[in-house]
């Protein structure tokens, strides 16, 4: 699915559906390090980010940032202290751009992560004990004027309702 398909129904839904009840609202300091964007030709702007991180026993392993914006998706990852990158032959055919590989308590906990615009995808390979492992993903998406173009759909939905109405309404007053 092409992102401006999946930018339409997300926007679908933030616009019938009311969006996420328990939505975290994102400090600007936050945002300006993930935010990008999205203008279809009506002149409508969609912001989205995602961001996914890795950790193993409180530690940041792996943190891979993405944007998508008209030129389309920018993925950056950054790995933590004391992990080594995967290289591309150890990757392959793996649905994943990046990784990181941890050495630990008899063996290694490795970490894959993909941002394309086939979705988000994450792995965790782990053969090393006694680990605490967490991951993450954050997604952010941006409306600048959501509530006012609620309003216009609310609007339009109103206007079809009543041009429907009307037009019942005159076919069954016609004399027959």
């Amino acid at each position: 699915m092409s992102w401006p398909r999946v930018l339409a129904a997300i926007m679908l839904l933030c616009f019938w559906g009311g969006g996420p009840a328990a939505a975290q609202r994102l400090a600007d300091s936050e945002l300006a390090q993930i935010r990008a964007g999205y203008a279809d030709p009506s002149g409508l702007t969609v912001s989205l980010g995602a961001v996914m991180k890795s950790y193993v026993d409180g530690s940041l392993v792996l943190e891979s940032t993405m944007t998508v914006n008209a030129a389309g998706i920018d993925a950056n990852p950054q790995l933590g202290a004391g992990a080594n990158a995967l290289s591309p032959a150890a990757l392959g055919a793996l649905p994943a751009q990046t990784g990181a590989v941890l050495a630990g308590d008899g063996g290694t906990t490795s970490f894959l992560h993909g941002l394309s615009d086939r979705g988000l995808t994450n792995m965790v390979i782990n053969t090393a004990n006694g680990r605490d492992i967490v991951q993450t993903t954050a997604v952010t998406i941006g409306i600048p004027n959501l509530p006012q173009l609620q309003q216009q759909a609310a609007l339009a939905g109103f206007a079809t309702q009543l041009h429907d109405m009307l037009g019942t309404s005159l076919l069954n007053a016609a004399p027959r």
